[in-house]
């Protein structure tokens, strides 16, 4: 199989296992809901033919009725409604913004703010952001904003219904009910719908207009405009018009804007529910800003590298020497071949970390790949990144306990990078995974809980390998089980192990019971020969054990650093 076919498949298996993901979060998986996502994605079965943004604006200009899918945690669907909302504005006509985000019972103080009576603040708490949408506030502010800046009137749409079977439906009639109040009070004004993606097929939301304006004797000319619907995007990337293709019209009255990749779409909703800061996004050409420049993310990970570099003295004259892939980038298997020589070998391991959606760093070539835009994610693979031309890594180890303690120390410090950028981050402590493993306990569990059970079951007996490393000072066998794990479970049972001790040497830096110059010269130590992570490992866990942050009184009795830890001398 070709290797841009192989991406797409890798990819879309991704895809599967996050909406499983979000439909377990969000308890999504409901019959009412499936209903009205099958409704969705009936819509999308064929599509009329590749548009452009001209068109899209020409036929919206034309309309009374503009519906634009929002997607919720997705900070470029909330851009795009903004700038398109711009080449809207060409004439004196009158433009009704009507929101989803804000309720209809909070008019009084919507109205307030966009009069420049109100701080964003007190609006917030008098809307009750927080229990009313509850998204980040960060990536809807704009949209307001832009409306007191240029006096459009703007509604809310929302309710929270009570005691009704469908909820979804019930939001939606009450939307529909202001829109049509609106439209046919003032028949010549645009209506600028911004609503959740699900919510503007076309049987719903906009059906519920049509009949309410039946219901009446009127009608009104209307375009839907979808974003970032990954049916339509896979047949586009089949032949190789993902990035080319900014526009599809679906059919006489919807299209579809592409500003981002299905990866990143739904790796939103996760960032977003563990509170995690993303990359900034810029729409695709065509559709930014005058003077906006585009995306490069290697500049977002080249700062970050230098920040973290800079804050540990490390001076490297290589540290911009790095290439970042994401998951627009459909050729980057074939890229590894042609661009970074990589073998057959060396491609199938890339394919098995993009399988379990891992951003990853590889030696060879410095390459970094970006399975989402989490800032955490690009901090951990800089950090790495950074560990490597210190180190002078070359991929290569000898053995499964060198393997295993290098994947550890590396996840270990790049951890510990994030942490730089995000202090508020935390490590899952033993008692976590305890706690999941008891739960566990004669469940009948799914493919993907069965992985993280045994992660959970690694961890905890890893612990009990960390007791003899420091009660005997000896490493264990290369021949445990523990070493010889399925990949899933060992990348896993690493970044977990790793990220513990990652927080562990933060938290020793904050107190003092490691210096920078420390933890600067563990990043030049070269974990790929034979045990030296391991030794690593059991020097740097036995240290912090016997200079635990809990035994501050106790600490004048261990020079720092003891002399038994040499790597950190």
């Amino acid at each position: 199989m070709p290797s841009r076919e192989e991406l797409i498949r890798i990819q879309k298996r991704i895809v599967r296992n996050l909406k499983r993901e979000i439909n377990e979060l969000t308890g999504a998986d409901v019959p009412p809901i499936r209903q009205y996502l099958r409704e969705y994605e009936n819509e999308f079965k064929h599509f009329r033919e590749i548009s452009s943004k001209a068109s899209l604006v020409r036929a919206a200009r034309r309309a009374q009725i503009v519906y634009l899918g929002d997607f919720h945690t997705l900070r470029i669907s909330q851009l795009a409604a903004v700038r398109f909302l711009t080449d809207l504005l060409v004439s004196n006509r009158r433009v009704v913004l009507a929101l989803e985000m804000l309720q209809s019972c909070h008019q009084p103080a919507i109205a307030t703010f966009l009069r420049g009576e109100i701080s964003e603040g007190k609006l917030l708490r008098e809307i009750n952001y927080a229990q009313t949408w509850g998204f980040d506030w960060k990536h809807y502010r704009d949209i307001l904003l832009f409306a007191r800046e240029n006096n459009i009137e703007t509604v809310g749409l929302n309710t929270t219904p009570q005691r009704v079977k469908n909820r979804l439906r019930a939001r939606d009639e009450h939307a529909a009910q202001i829109i049509t109040s609106i439209t046919t009070e003032s028949p010549d004004s645009l209506v600028y719908v911004l609503y959740g993606d699900l919510h503007i097929a076309r049987g719903h939301l906009p059906t519920t207009v049509d009949r309410m304006l039946t219901e009446r004797n009127e009608s009104r000319r209307k375009v839907i405009i979808y974003q970032n619907n990954e049916t339509v995007y896979w047949r586009l990337a089949a032949v190789g018009l993902e990035e080319k293709v900014s526009v599809a019209q679906i059919d006489r009255e919807s299209f579809c804007i592409f500003n981002t990749t299905p990866l990143v779409k739904f790796h939103s909703v996760l960032n977003w529910s563990e509170q995690l800061e993303e990359l900034p996004q810029r729409l695709p050409p065509g559709w930014e800003s005058e003077g906006e420049e585009l995306t490069d993310y290697c500049d977002f990970v080249s700062e970050i590298s230098q920040t973290i570099a800079d804050f540990l003295g490390i001076e490297e004259p290589d540290i911009e020497n790095f290439t970042v892939y994401t998951s627009t980038d459909l050729n980057f298997l074939e890229a590894l071949a042609r661009e970074h020589n990589y073998d057959a070998s060396e491609v199938r391991e890339f394919e098995q970390d993009l399988l379990l959606s891992k951003s990853c760093f590889h030696p060879k070539g410095n390459i970094i790949y970006l399975s989402s835009l989490s800032v955490n994610r690009a901090a951990e693979e800089s950090t790495r990144f950074l560990n490597s031309i210190c180190a002078q890594h070359k991929g290569k180890r000898k053995n499964r306990l060198d393997e295993f303690y290098f994947r550890v120390m590396t996840e270990a410090l790049g951890f510990l990078g994030s942490k730089v950028f995000n202090h508020k981050r935390r490590a899952k402590p033993t008692s976590y995974y305890e706690a999941v493993r008891d739960r566990n306990r004669g469940l009948k569990l799914s493919e993907k809980d069965q992985v993280f059970d045994s992660i959970c079951r690694c961890v905890l007996e890893h612990r009990k390998i960390e007791e003899q490393m420091m009660e005997k000072a000896k490493l264990p066998s290369s021949q445990r089980k523990l070493f010889s794990l399925p990949r899933a479970v060992l990348l896993g049972s690493c970044n977990a192990i790793g990220h513990i001790l990652g927080e562990g040497l933060y938290y020793a830096l904050i107190d003092e019971r490691i210096s920078k110059a420390q933890l600067r010269n563990l990043f030049y130590v070269p974990l790929e020969q034979p045990n030296v992570a391991a030794n690593t490992y059991r020097d740097l866990i036995t240290y912090l054990e016997r200079n635990h942050r809990d035994r501050k009184d106790e600490r004048s009795n261990f020079d720092l650093p003891p002399q038994r830890f040499p790597v950190l001398s």
